[in-house]
């Protein structure tokens, strides 16, 4: 993961998702597809694993990459201790099926104020 300030109250997070947790993501969903399906010619729940993955392996990858960016955003977040403000952009998200995903998210911070000899300033009436 890469962080870089684009602007003072800017930060760009460079975050890539490893292939396993991808794959893993991509089993549940696909155990959620599985038991919900209702082709004609098979009972529900059990269709052939090779037509789920011919018919429905794109819908099945891009559902697990939605259902991992808020997690990993989130563990970013913490990792790097930035307190973001608003809702993230998601600018690039780039990774086909059997790779590990890289995507770049830009997130608004407050910015960093420090006062300098306020003590010693006079006042005149």
């Amino acid at each position: 993961m890469q962080v870089s300030e684009p602007g003072q109250c800017k930060r760009m997070l460079t975050i890539e998702i490893p292939l396993e947790e991808v794959e893993k993501e991509e089993a549940a969903v696909f155990r959620k597809l599985k038991s919900d399906l209702k082709i004609p010619g098979f009972r529900k729940g059990r269709l052939p694993e090779k037509y789920i993955w011919k018919n429905y392996g794109d819908v099945i990858h891009s559902d697990a990459v939605q259902n991992l960016l808020p997690q990993i955003y989130e563990m970013a977040l913490m990792k790097e201790k930035i307190a973001a403000v608003g809702d993230p952009n998601f600018e690039s998200i780039k990774g086909k099926k059997g790779e590990p995903i890289t995507l770049e998210v830009s997130v608004e911070v407050r910015p960093d104020i420090s006062l300098k000899k306020y003590r010693d300033i006079e006042v005149l009436v």
